[in-house]
């Protein structure tokens, strides 16, 4: 079977949106809200599984190991370990399939080894017919003792998700992250807010003296929703209103003599009226700009800056054959077994507030 992974010749920075041959954007924004949602249960499993918790879940904190009672770091984002999850979802979707190994046979380990060579300590949950990343990670994985193992395993560093239409595909690993910030994912919901949007964004570390969401050159402060300020998930609301329904955001941090971005280069894009396919533009307005946010610009101007800033982006994606390692089967590959779920019936709350 012939793989295809994405090759990167020229990266950025962490956290940026990377075009393929394809035209497919990685990661997408319901790969990132899976990541995001792993990571909620990750630093705070007891805010939503505690006996009196808010939350609806088929299962409570009292059913897990010790080990996964206790709060984790949260993971960072691998690109190959994302194309690796995408390609398997996009298999079990084209096939109707629904299985750890590929369509054709192929063994999860070799799959695995012809994406991702990194470290021997990978795995892999997978599950179908969840309506949002909410319900799989709340409804299904983290009420399932195998998947809940490799959410709340303290090894992994890294993860991978891969989403089409109802399937989804969770690929952890134990690896050298592409970063040393204090940031693994964040973002906004939903992914086009008709009023109000929400970001959420993920710290981990000694905590920060100053953290703030940048929205067209506006900053915002974010505050602990879920876990403690050194690990947690942190959040704010407002309300968008302007002619033109575009914007772009980044998230910005400080603490003691350091200071950074998520993403280190470029900003996230979210609207109804924006002209990039991918979401995305190479560029972050400084706090407070020249006073000219998107709200205050013009449709056309908005449009012609995030493709200017597309265009100069230096990015060169390239598809390779990737060939099977022959020491892939000695590997650590813990894999646990995926579940199905009822596209119907499923009781969901959704996030406080």
């Amino acid at each position: 079977m012939l793989l295809w992974a994405i090759s990167l010749t020229a990266y950025a920075g962490y956290g940026e949106i990377v075009l393929a041959e394809d035209g497919d954007a990685y990661p997408s924004w319901a790969e990132r809200d899976v990541h995001m949602w792993t990571n909620a249960v990750r630093v705070d499993p007891e805010a939503f599984f505690a006996v009196d918790s808010e939350w609806i879940t088929p299962c409570d904190i009292n059913e897990f190991e010790e080990s996964e009672k206790m709060p984790k770091n949260p993971l960072y984002y691998d690109l190959t370990l994302n194309d690796a999850g995408r390609y398997h979802s996009i298999d079990m979707y084209d096939n109707e399939w629904f299985d750890h190994a590929s369509s054709d046979g192929t063994s999860f380990p070799d799959r695995m080894a012809r994406f991702y060579d990194e470290s021997g300590m990978v795995g892999e949950n997978i599950a179908v017919g969840y309506p949002d990343a909410e319900a799989a990670l709340l409804q299904g994985w983290m009420c399932s003792a195998g998947h809940r193992a490799n959410i709340m395993n303290a090894d992994y560093n890294e993860l991978g998700v891969g989403v089409e239409g109802l399937y989804y595909t969770q690929d952890f690993a134990l690896g050298t992250t592409e970063t040393t910030g204090p940031i693994a994912m964040g973002l906004h919901a939903p992914e086009y807010p008709l009023d109000s949007v929400e970001f959420l964004v993920d710290f981990q570390g000694a905590a920060p003296d100053e953290f703030v969401v940048v929205v067209n050159g506006r900053d915002t402060p974010v505050s602990v929703l879920f876990g403690s300020a050194s690990r947690g998930i942190y959040q704010t609301e407002m309300t968008m209103l302007g002619e033109v329904d575009c914007h772009q955001y980044y998230f910005a941090w400080e603490r003691g003599y350091e200071s950074g971005t998520f993403p280190e280069e470029g900003s996230y894009l979210f609207g109804t009226d924006c002209s990039s396919d991918t979401m995305w533009i190479d560029s972050q307005l400084p706090i407070g700009g020249d006073g000219r946010s998107a709200d205050d610009m013009s449709e056309a101007e908005i449009r012609e800056e995030a493709q200017d800033q597309l265009s100069k982006a230096d990015v060169d994606i390239v598809g390779c054959s990737c060939s099977i390692d022959p020491a892939s089967a000695s590997r650590r590959l813990p894999a646990q077994l995926g579940m199905w779920a009822l596209i119907g019936g499923l009781m969901v709350r959704r996030r406080r507030g």
